[in-house]
């Protein structure tokens, strides 16, 4: 032992044991932090595109419900002027009518008690054209006109 020294070699040793062995995992961490800061990155790249297309098709479905609510406006349009053509119809059916039911013979009664039945079958069928669904429109409207059209055939012969 010379002056009363301690040999301290081990103590440093073992303090750059430390300091290696924390550096490492510094190292190992920086690693870890970084490949999280680009998941991070990444994944903030794809909701900006995700949130982009959000409000596109949000956007968009806003245009549709507007094109749908002037489809639906056209569509009660057409249905009342449908409705108004079948009434005025009708009302030049019921002068004929009136006309035929002048006549005195069995024939001509007979024939007006058949017609105003059929007549009044239209009207009802009219009258609930409300409730006829948009799918079966077509079909209903081709009905209507058909046996509208049967019964001023008939009151036209009968005439």
């Amino acid at each position: 032992m010379s002056c009363g020294r301690a040999d301290n070699g081990a103590d440093t040793d073992k303090a750059g044991r430390n300091l290696r062995s924390a550096e490492a995992q510094l190292t190992e961490r920086s690693k870890q932090v970084a490949n999280g800061e680009g998941a991070v990155v990444q994944r903030q790249r794809e909701l900006a595109v995700t949130q982009q297309k959000l409000l596109e098709d949000t956007k968009k479905l806003g245009e549709q419900r507007a094109e749908l609510g002037t489809a639906t406006k056209t569509v009660v349009e057409a249905r009342t002027a449908y409705g108004a053509s079948i009434t005025e119809r009708l009302a030049k059916l019921d002068a004929l009518l009136s006309k035929l039911g002048t006549r005195t013979d069995a024939k001509s009664k007979d024939a007006l008690v058949g017609l105003q039945a059929r007549r009044d079958a239209i009207w009802a069928r009219l009258n609930a054209s409300a409730s006829t669904p948009e799918s079966s429109w077509e079909t209903y409207t081709t009905e209507v006109d058909a046996t509208l059209g049967a019964v001023e055939h008939d009151l036209n012969a009968a005439l």
